[in-house]
């Protein structure tokens, strides 16, 4: 009994170190160019959801869309270039002139690119592009500088990723001061409220726009049922 629990111990405490040495991120895509990889109806490169881990050894891309479920493995050790982008304007996915084709392009103004470059262990010379939420791209930063030794190269809005400046005490604000004299008020002069623009591209996510077909559409189509729309709601108002 005394050498069962101490195996179960055993078991549960490298269980809890293995669970550890994971991290996990948030919200990130992959933006995927290989063909072979395409989701059935998808024809050019494109942004699929991902769960990004960083393992013991490797960083693991894992599809989570209901279209895409490839797994890459990145090793740690076989990294040989990371390239952060943080320049305004997305520089893998371009405008091409469809609403999706719009809503990709504006996603590198506020997401980071990593590009990374590695040989997977197959022997073969890789690259996965992968795009975060600004707000976490330096955790996997500062994940990827602890587990190799190269440089990361970083484009555009360096200073985000760099070490806060100690804060600076203001000095202390004198103990009297005249208070300012009230300034007359004016009473606000009445304003005719301005009809509230409803466009369909603000209400659905890039996904859902896809899946309700609205992507075949043109502009001057999409514009026509947004004005339908705003008509109804006027009416019903």
């Amino acid at each position: 009994m005394i050498v069962l629990r101490m195996g179960l111990l055993t078991l549960a405490l490298l269980t809890t170190c293995v669970v550890a040495q994971d991290v996990s991120f948030r919200e990130y895509m992959v933006y995927e160019f290989d063909e072979k990889r395409f989701a059935p109806n998808d024809s050019k490169p494109t942004l699929y959801k991902i769960s990004l881990a960083g393992k013991a050894d490797a960083l693991w891309v894992e599809g989570t869309d209901y279209n895409y479920q490839w797994l890459t493995i990145v090793p740690y050790a076989g990294i040989e270039h990371i390239k952060l982008q943080r320049r305004r304007g997305n520089p893998y996915v371009h405008d091409t002139g469809s609403w999706i084709g719009r809503q990709l392009a504006k996603a590198g103004d506020i997401r980071g690119w990593f590009t990374i470059s590695f040989v997977d262990r197959k022997g073969k010379d890789r690259e996965v592009v992968l795009l975060a939420p600004v707000k976490e791209d330096r955790e996997l930063a500062d994940v990827l500088r602890g587990k190799i030794e190269l440089e990361l190269e970083i484009e555009g809005e360096a200073e985000k990723l760099a070490t806060p400046s100690p804060v600076v005490n203001a000095p202390p604000a004198p103990t009297s001061v005249a208070a300012p004299l009230p300034e007359p008020t004016v009473p606000p002069t009445p304003t005719t409220p301005t009809p509230v623009k409803v466009k369909l591209i603000d209400l659905m996510t890039v996904s859902e726009f896809r899946a309700a077909g609205l992507g075949k559409l043109k502009d001057a189509e999409l514009s026509e049922l947004d004005a339908w729309i705003n008509r109804f709601l006027a009416q019903e108002r």
